[in-house]
């Protein structure tokens, strides 16, 4: 079915408009190339733009994964699109900076996922995340599974590797404290907001949530403690 008007239906999931012809060997692009799982993608890609290919790349892999779904080779399939589609992007008219923009290897992630048993999921996504290390919303995304999962020993041991690697990130400070406060370690609630702080130090959340935490413990806190924490900038 050639995807050039309306919408077309195959092997139950729906395939936009876009010039991609989707058939039982693979994918057809515009320019004529055939995809198939036996063909590396970076190769039959590599001529068209990085939108047209990360849309390209997500349909052939929402129709391989009808066919293939749990193989090794939808495995392989998915991690080569991964390492295809660029996640940085150009400042336009400043070749010299980029941004970051992890859409599409989120998007990835998802439909992965979907084909997998969820006892699987957060071994897969912390290999998915040390080879996309300032990816954050995947980060959140395995802490989330943790917690899901009830590790709470092993989703402490990532937010702190994570806080680490970013210590820009608010949402990962406000896990690893929340984290503490379930474990009832104040000491380490404490510090937690001091090293925070010291990378925030002008992030009006965090210090409303200190002042809260600093006024609800005043019993269990020594009073220099407290006036120390509220006067450190």
């Amino acid at each position: 079915a050639h995807l050039g008007g309306s919408p077309a239906h195959l092997g139950g999931f729906t395939c936009t408009p876009g010039g991609v012809t989707c058939t039982p060997g693979g994918v057809t692009c515009t320019q004529g190339v055939t995809c198939t799982p036996q063909l590396n993608l970076r190769s039959c890609l590599t001529c068209r733009s990085p939108v047209s290919l990360s849309l390209t790349c997500f349909r052939y892999l929402e129709f391989s994964s009808v066919s293939l779904n749990r193989s090794k080779r939808f495995s392989n399939l998915i991690h080569r699109c991964l390492s295809t589609v660029p996640s940085r992007l150009c400042v336009p008219f400043n070749p010299a900076e980029f941004w970051s923009c992890y859409t599409f290897h989120n998007k990835v992630v998802t439909l992965y996922l979907r084909c997998l048993p969820k006892s699987q999921h957060a071994l897969v996504l912390e290999r998915l995340r040390y080879a996309m290390p300032n990816n954050t919303e995947l980060g959140l995304r395995l802490l989330h599974q943790e917690w899901q999962d009830g590790n709470m020993e092993h989703l402490k041991f990532q937010v702190r590797m994570l806080s680490s690697h970013s210590p820009k990130c608010l949402a990962y400070w406000n896990i690893a404290i929340a984290v503490e406060k379930e474990l009832k370690l104040t000491s380490e609630v404490r510090r937690l907001y001091h090293q925070a702080l010291t990378n925030l130090p002008l992030c009006a959340e965090l210090w409303k949530d200190v002042n809260t935490h600093t006024h609800t413990h005043s019993d269990s806190l020594p009073v220099s403690h407290s006036s120390r924490m509220l006067k450190m900038f």
